[in-house]
């Protein structure tokens, strides 16, 4: 009979023993899931990096007005190489290079004189960036420019950049 509790109880010992280390149900995330969307991320920010990268390079050795197809992995995009006028890097362009909205909303009465001020800043911003988009017509690649405005000039030269042709 002392053979039989024994044995018995160590039966019951093991079995409680085995059920105590069992795994709990709750599931922790998963770092492998965690890190394909990251890695499907980095893919996309790479993937974009090599169009711009494509597109940076398709209109070396080119004519502006020629057809250019750039092409990376699936994706092809279709377009022409332009002549822009592109400033040098050191300079302070904050309004002159690009159109830029008024510093402050229009808030109250909207008298002649403030109608007047708007228009003439208006004027001025759409003549600035009318000057640069012809600046490089009919001047060659690398030619360098200065364009002159009411109180500031800016220094670039003339580059061939790839255009994609809009989806119609």
């Amino acid at each position: 009979m002392k053979k039989i509790l024994i044995a018995s109880g160590v039966v019951v010992s093991a079995v409680a023993l085995t059920a105590c280390q069992s795994q709990s149900t709750v599931q922790k995330p998963k770092p492998e899931r965690m890190m394909k969307h990251q890695h499907e991320r980095m893919g996309k920010h790479h993937a974009q990096r090599g169009m711009q990268h494509a597109m940076a390079k398709a209109c070396q050795s080119k004519a502006a007005g020629d057809k250019v197809e750039v092409a990376l992995g699936k994706r092809t995009l279709q377009g022409q190489c332009e002549m822009v006028f592109m400033p040098k890097r050191d300079q302070n362009l904050k309004s002159n290079y690009k159109m830029t909205r008024p510093a402050a909303p229009v808030t109250g009465v909207l008298t002649d004189t403030k109608r007047a001020e708007m228009v003439k800043q208006f004027d001025l911003r759409l003549a600035q960036k009318q000057a640069i988009q012809t600046a490089c017509q009919g001047k060659t690649v690398g030619q360098n420019i200065e364009l002159k405005f009411a109180e500031k000039s800016i220094s670039g030269q003339c580059v061939l950049k790839f255009k994609p042709q809009q989806a119609a």
